[in-house]
């Protein structure tokens, strides 16, 4: 990735490196790795038995092929899904 050529980015990757120094200083013993979505998010993993575990709930609205992943909040629509969809607790 090229150097920021502005103030403002150098300004935000200086605040992203720090926050990245200490969020891996404070990892968990069971600390995986990370993954990204095609947002530009990024998810800790952990490790629990065999098994790798997201650490956070999944924030992106889009597949990697940026298509749009439809929001349903009508409870009988949910129900009768057969295609991925998201939805918000309690619909907030």
């Amino acid at each position: 990735m090229a150097d920021p050529v502005n103030a403002q980015d150098a300004a935000t990757k200086t605040y992203v490196d720090n926050a990245l120094k200490t969020f891996v200083f404070s990892l968990p013993n069971n600390f995986y790795g990370i993954v990204s979505d095609i947002d530009g998010n990024f998810y800790p993993t952990i490790k629990i038995g065999t098994q790798i575990w997201m650490s956070v709930n999944l924030k992106t609205t889009k597949y990697n092929d940026e298509a749009p992943i439809p929001l349903v909040t009508d409870n009988t629509a949910w129900f009768n899904l057969t295609s991925p969809v998201y939805c918000w607790y309690n619909n907030n």
